[in-house]
């Protein structure tokens, strides 16, 4: 699926799958077509949590501990001082917490498995001061929206930053 959306192969119908595209002078280099394959992931994985974590709202407003919310907020605030990102991991810990509080355990497994490929994201997401603060930003809403236990606004929230994600990683895919 990764190489077909590439254009590297196609599927045929009774036909099996055909190179379209050589892939040694279709890419530069062996490590820009590795780097291609995992772009490709993360954004197909980006969609994937996007489906599960707006789901997940519904699921955190019904089960959630008002407390949670409310660590959850101040390790945001802690965390991000003045644009400045203090723990490099609090993107992870912001959306692990959120499947943690929809007390699912298979939505906590989710996360934990794909956390190489959050990273990477995140490393694409967060390489610049810009993207790190419009980030906390788009957290602060999501988390903002959870404590009211507005479902609807929350879920808006939460579909815009993952807009926001893949028109970041996007922006840099073409730079």
């Amino acid at each position: 699926r990764i190489l077909e959306s590439q254009e590297v192969i196609v599927t045929k119908p009774g036909g099996g799958r055909i190179l379209v595209k050589e892939i040694n002078p279709a890419f530069e280099s062996e490590n820009r077509f590795i780097d291609e394959i995992k772009q490709a992931a993360i954004l197909e994985l980006i969609e994937a949590r996007m489906i599960i974590e707006i789901g997940i709202i519904d699921l955190v407003c019904q089960n959630a501990e008002d407390e949670e919310l409310y660590d959850l907020k101040r390790i945001l605030e802690k965390t991000h001082e003045n644009g400045v990102i203090t723990d490099e991991n609090t993107d992870f810990i912001f959306h692990y917490s959120l499947a943690k509080a929809s007390k699912n355990s298979v939505l906590v497994n989710f996360i934990e498995l794909n956390l190489n490929l959050i990273n990477e994201a995140r490393n694409i997401n967060f390489d610049n001061k810009d993207h790190v603060i419009a980030a906390h930003q788009e957290h602060t809403l999501i988390i903002d929206a959870l404590i009211s236990r507005d479902a609807v606004k929350a879920k808006q929230a939460m579909a815009h930053h993952f807009s926001k994600i893949k028109q970041r990683m996007e922006e840099k895919q073409h730079n």
